[in-house]
């Protein structure tokens, strides 16, 4: 289990996230006995994060975190945070810890049964990207890329993933969407099992 105290604003009081293996707990709401909302991790259906500068009159002056978690019902659980003018620097060690931990209690499983249909089906499609035994084909793209010409590089706000060939066969991905961290790790997965089972 692992818990986090995090203060969202200047004004606001220290609110609690609990991560556990079976469930999470976020201290999001004011009523006694109503603080808490729970997310069992067989409701976890998908995650997204990112972080953006805060800029007053072209100054960045501090960093907005955010994690948003997605249930099966649509439903999402946002937890932002900030830090402002050097104030809680500890903040981007929480934000990534945090991340760090929401992939290893929940999202890891939902990579592994994506890589099970990929493995059973020969295709799965993720944000319009579809990934096949053969290789991958981009979106707005018939050209399928072979995976031993798929590379991916990672960007500050995105990643792209590209044909070795021609960087013209493109497509860029956005951090803080849906199905982001499950398409880059699929794809770095599956590359990496293409690499150890291919003829030297």
């Amino acid at each position: 289990m692992k818990e986090y105290l995090i203060t969202s604003g200047f004004l606001d009081r220290q609110r609690k996230l609990i991560l556990t293996e079976d469930h999470l707990a976020w201290e999001n709401g004011d009523l006694k006995g109503k603080e808490f909302t729970r997310l069992n991790k067989s409701d976890i259906v998908d995650f997204k994060h990112g972080v953006d500068r805060i800029v007053w009159n072209k100054l960045t002056v501090g960093r907005q975190f955010s994690v948003t978690l997605k249930s099966e019902k649509n439903q999402e659980l946002k937890i932002r945070f900030s830090s402002h003018f050097g104030f809680r620097k500890e903040n981007n060690q929480k934000y990534s810890d945090i991340v760090d931990d929401i992939w290893r209690f929940y999202h890891s499983s939902i990579v592994d049964n994506c890589l099970d249909k990929f493995y059973s089906k020969g295709e799965i499609e993720i944000q319009g990207i579809r990934l096949k035994n053969e290789g991958i084909e981009l979106r707005r793209q018939t050209a399928l890329i072979p995976w031993d010409k798929v590379s991916i590089k990672d960007y500050y706000r995105y990643f792209a993933i590209y044909s070795r060939d021609n960087s013209d066969i493109h497509s860029r991905v956005n951090y803080n969407e849906y199905g982001t961290e499950t398409l880059w790790s699929a794809i770095k997965i599956i590359l990496k099992n293409k690499q150890i089972n291919s003829p030297q």
